[in-house]
């Protein structure tokens, strides 16, 4: 999972979808060959006040020139930080971004307003959503797939492993795999020195 590593993969597909998300952006002045980018825009300019939701990868090429203005996605606004603190495990991250936590890290790392309280959200949630996504995995074969569906990307990833791995343990403890015994090299060591505490008596 890439949320760990400070820049995209170019081999992630998770990456690539994520950089996809839309982030909301100004022109704060007149912007030339960029008129396609605006089906109301007269010509092949861009009048300054534009505002347009452009993908992430193509707002970070733009938003190192001058005049140009970013603003939050609506998911890491105020209003949604205040509904994810309150409770964040009735949320449906699918419908509010099925990337949240790939998106949001994107979205801190160009340094927008609040970029520090966008990275403490993530943390947070992540938090508080965690016993949530632990004991569905332990007992998801038990459950409808409901709870799983309003999960994000990196949640889904983390509830299948956390699944198998639980699965995995079940059928280990269930079969009859005979006593465990110590492996040859200990056993040669433990003939070592008992060996020697006799020979030192």
């Amino acid at each position: 999972m890439s949320l760990f590593r400070k820049r995209n993969h170019y081999f992630s597909l998770t990456d690539v979808l994520s950089s996809q998300e839309r982030v909301p952006i100004t022109f704060q002045v007149a912007v030339g060959y960029l008129g396609e980018l605006d089906a109301s825009a007269e010509g092949n300019i861009l009048a300054a006040g534009t505002t347009l939701e452009l993908p992430y990868w193509l707002v970070t090429s733009l938003y190192q020139e001058d005049g140009v203005g970013i603003d939050l996605p609506k998911q890491y606004k105020q209003a949604w930080r205040d509904i994810l603190a309150a409770d964040a495990k009735v949320v449906n991250l699918q419908r509010l971004c099925k990337y949240f936590y790939e998106f949001g890290k994107l979205v801190s790392l160009i340094r927008v307003r609040d970029h520090q309280d966008i990275i403490d959200l993530l943390i947070q949630t992540l938090v508080d959503r965690h016993r949530e996504l632990t004991n569905w995995a332990v007992h998801a074969i038990k459950q409808e797939n409901e709870f799983f569906e309003k999960l994000d990307d990196i949640e889904q990833e983390l509830s299948r492993r956390a699944t198998s791995a639980e699965l995995n343990l079940s059928n280990w403890l269930q079969s009859d795999c005979g006593q465990i015994r110590k492996a040859e090299m200990v056993q040669a060591h433990d003939r070592l020195v008992s060996s020697s505490r006799t020979f030192n008596t």
